[in-house]
C-alpha cells in the first residue's frame, strides 16, 4: 500500500504537479516568471509493482507523472513489463526513457559503439510504441558503472555540451587495462526525444528536489517552489530509507 506520507504530498501539491512533457514545454529556463509548477518524475530502477500502485494513487487524484523505465533493469527482460507500460498509459501517465546507454557501451566494449547503443535505444522505443507509449523524454541513470568510470549517461547526447569535473569522461570512457572507447554522440531529435530531464533544471540544483538520499521533506519542496516558481521533483517508487539499526524500509510503501 502506498503510504499516507505520499498521499499527503499529492493532496498538498496536486494542483501544481504535471508530467515532464508538460513541464518541459511550460518551464521558464531563466525563472524570470514565478508561476508555480512542479514537474513530477519517477525513475523506476526496480519494482514496477510498486510503481504501478503509485501511478494508480496519483491517477485517482487527478495527478499525472513521468515514469522513466530502465532498459538495463531486470524487469525490462520480463514480458510482463508490456502490461506495466500499457497500464501506465491507461492511467494517463507519461512513459520516458531512463538512459543507461553508456553502461551498455561498457559491457559491449569490443563491439562498435554506435550500433550497440543506438540499437538499444531503438529497441526501447519500439517496445514502448508497441505498448501504446509515445516516448519524447529521457532522464540519465546514475549507474554503478558511471561512478566507476566517471561518466554521465547524458554525455551520449550530442545536444549535451556541459561536462563535470567529477565525471570527466565526456568523449572517451577509460578502463583499468589502459584501453578507452569513444562515446558515441546521438542526436536526441533523431529519436523523437524533446527533452533530457536534467537539462530542465539549473546546474546547482536549486530548482530540483529528490528522495535520492532516502529522505523527503515536502516543506523543502514548498520553499523551493516559492523561491524559484518551477521545480522538478524526483520520487523513486522503490526508494528505501537510510539504514537504521540494520533495517532499511521502503520510503513510500507501508
Amino acid at each position: 500500500m502506498i503510504s499516507n506520507r505520499y498521499i499527503e504530498f499529492l493532496e498538498r501539491f496536486g494542483d501544481y504537479l504535471v508530467p515532464l512533457r508538460d513541464y518541459a514545454f511550460a518551464v521558464d529556463p531563466k525563472r524570470t516568471t514565478k508561476y508555480h509548477l512542479l514537474g513530477l518524475r519517477h525513475d523506476v530502477d526496480k519494482r514496477p509493482d510498486i510503481a504501478v500502485k503509485m501511478a494508480r494513487v496519483e491517477s485517482d487524484r487527478g495527478v499525472y507523472a513521468t515514469y522513466c523505465l530502465l532498459h538495463t533493469a531486470d524487469y525490462w527482460k520480463d514480458q510482463s513489463t508490456n502490461d506495466f507500460i500499457r497500464r501506465l498509459v491507461d492511467l494517463g501517465h507519461e512513459v520516458a526513457f531512463h538512459n543507461d546507454l553508456l553502461s551498455v557501451l561498457c559491457r559491449n566494449r569490443e563491439l562498435p559503439g554506435v550500433p550497440s547503443v543506438a540499437a538499444t535505444l531503438e529497441e526501447f522505443l519500439a517496445r514502448c510504441s508497441y505498448c501504446g507509449a509515445d516516448i519524447t523524454g529521457t532522464s540519465s541513470h546514475g549507474a554503478k558503472l558511471a561512478r566507476e568510470h566517471r561518466f554521465l549517461n547524458y554525455y551520449v547526447w550530442r545536444e549535451w555540451t556541459r561536462r563535470y569535473e567529477s565525471h570527466p569522461c565526456f568523449d572517451f570512457i577509460d578502463f583499468d587495462d589502459g584501453k578507452s572507447i569513444p562515446i558515441p554522440k546521438l542526436k536526441m531529435a533523431d529519436y523523437g526525444l524533446d527533452y533530457e530531464a536534467y537539462a530542465l533544471s539549473d546546474y546547482d540544483g536549486n530548482d530540483y528536489y529528490s528522495d535520492t538520499h532516502g529522505g523527503f521533506n515536502p516543506d523543502v519542496v514548498a520553499a523551493k517552489m516559492m523561491e524559484h516558481g518551477q521545480i522538478q521533483v524526483l520520487v523513486h517508487p522503490n526508494k528505501r530509507t537510510p539504514a537504521k539499526d540494520g533495517e532499511r524500509k521502503f520510503l513510500w510503501v507501508t
